[in-house]
Parts: structure tokens; sequence; C-alpha cells
């Protein structure tokens, strides 16, 4: 089975003004203050002039996607929706206890993206700045994983993983073969799942049209595009000392040996697993949509266009 829900849909009107639902009261007193309060970050400003420039949105968006951040009823009702997936998901594993089958089905529950509720200035994921972000909070999922068999407590396992892992994982718990590490970079999360031991090399790669990004243990790299008329940089931060990702070093003379290894881990990992066709940086196109299409067609000519 798989089953998705609706809810929360992080944006206005969906989650705007007080919650309605019945878990509104759990929330209605709640500072939020694990959320920080910043200002509008020049990013989202700077994307929010794009999409005027290029007629996209008209005034509501603008003034709506300004107002989210550091709003405590968006927060509230954001929140509370969150419990009703909870409450959902638990309903889906109390039925499977009923019909004891629990024991002998794998459960992952995941998300498709992140969310930045004004941490670094911006309401989203990475595609609402300009340019497009993979900062921890717009790209950080849960990932929980209950295997087949009798529970023996929780294991959380710090590796890095992605979502390209899942179809290796269920793929493994079947039985059926794994996909050849020359043709996809998904692997099995059994082991990890299982043992709750390190086996991973400690990186994700990420893609948000015009970014690209690696992350590892101790360092966030987002390279741009190349060719275009926009002042897009690189982002490099040391996530050691800098958590929060809020100090560029990509300029920093200091370090140049860890942005030059890390681009060239980035630029391989691509080179071996993009499929020209979806390749956007080189004359590819996108599955379903792009929030970007001038650029592409300024890049790769005016019948760029999405493969719907």
């Amino acid at each position: 089975m798989f089953l998705t829900y609706p809810a929360p849909y992080g944006h206005w009107p969906s989650i705007k003004g007080e919650a309605q639902n019945k878990f509104a009261e759990l929330y209605s007193n709640t500072p939020f203050n694990s959320v920080p309060r910043e200002g509008i970050s020049r990013e989202l400003i700077e994307w929010l002039l794009v999409n005027q420039d290029k007629g996209f949105r008209d005034d509501e968006f603008y003034k709506d996607i300004l107002q989210m951040p550091n709003d405590l009823p968006t927060l509230r009702n954001y929140y509370s929706q969150m419990s009703m997936v909870d409450e959902g998901v638990g309903q889906v594993l109390a039925a499977s206890e009923r019909q004891e089958i629990f024991e002998d089905t794998l459960v992952i529950y995941t998300s498709d993206h992140g969310m930045s509720l004004g941490q670094h200035g911006f309401w989203g994921h990475g595609e609402d700045t300009w340019p497009s972000n993979t900062h921890r909070e717009a790209h950080h999922i849960p990932l929980i994983i209950k295997h087949p068999g009798k529970s023996h407590g929780g294991k959380v396992a710090e590796s890095l993983v992605g979502t390209t892992e899942i179809h290796a994982t269920v793929l493994d718990y079947e039985g059926l073969p794994l996909p050849e590490s020359e043709n996809s970079p998904s692997r099995s999360l059994r082991p990890l799942v299982q043992s709750g031991g390190d086996h991973w090399d400690g990186a994700v790669f990420m893609e948000q049209e015009e970014t690209r990004a690696i992350r590892t243990r101790g360092w966030l790299l987002m390279q741009r595009v190349k060719g275009t008329e926009y002042d897009f940089c690189a982002e490099l931060y040391d996530l050691e000392n800098d958590p929060d990702e809020r100090q560029n070093l990509a300029d920093d003379p200091n370090y140049q040996d860890v942005l030059q290894d890390l681009t060239v881990r980035l630029n391989a990992y691509f080179l071996k697993y993009c499929d020209p066709k979806w390749d956007l940086w080189h004359g590819g196109t996108v599955k379903s949509n792009s929030t970007r299409p001038f650029l592409w067609r300024e890049l790769w000519g005016e019948n760029w266009a999405p493969s719907f």
C-alpha cells in the first residue's frame, strides 16, 4: 500500500489562520520557540522579484509568502495538521495489528521534501528562494522504518541516507534482485535498519533545478548551473562549526581544498547517474514541472518544455 496524505500542505490558504481541526487546541497556546524568528531573506525577495519580472504570479502571492514567516496562527495550523497525519498513521498500524499482519509488514514513514518555516528567512522548500537552496530545513525529512518481525525497541542510525535508498530497500525485503551500482545509486537500508550500525560513506546528493548539492557529516556544498545571465554563486558550509549553515566559506581561500574535493564528488555522482534525457544542466528536461522554465529556455532555447 502507498498511502499519501494531502496535509499539511505548507502554504496558504490551506494553513492560513487558526486551525479548525480536532487537534487545534493542542497548539492554541504554543509559542513555537524552537522556530526562530528571522527577517525575510534577500534570496526570497529576489525570487519574488524574478517572478514579478517574468509575470508568473499575481500580487496576492507576494503578499502571502512574505506574511507566512513568523506568523503564529500559520505555525499552529501547520503543526495541528501534522497531528492529523500522525493519527491517520496510527489507525493504519492499529488495523494491521487487528488483521494480524503487523509482524509481517514492512512500514516506511517518510516525506517528499522538508519545509523551512521561516528559518533562513523564507517559508517553503528549496525552490522558494533565488537561487534555490538545499538548507537542512528545506530538505531534511523523517524516515522511520519498521521491518517485519517482532519489534525489540527502536534504534537510531546517524548515517546520512536519501530517498533513493527506499527503492533498493523494498526490493531487498521482498527478496528481489537489487539494482546494480553502475546503474543506480540506490542501496538497501536493511543492514542499517536491522543492526543500527553505520555502513555508509556518509554523503547524500540533492538537486533542485539550478542547484546541485552534496551533504556530508561535516560539509554542505551547493553548486549552481553555469552559463546563465544570473549571478549564481556556490555556497560551502562547515557543519561542525556552523550547524545552522550561516557562514558561506566558498570564497574563503582557506577552504579551497574542501571546495575542490566536494565539487569533484558532486560532479562525478551526476555524471554517473544522471539520465541525459532528464539532465537539466546539460540540455535535458523535467518529468513534470519546473518553477524556472524561463531559466531553461534561456539556456537551451525557446523549444525547451517539461515532458508531461
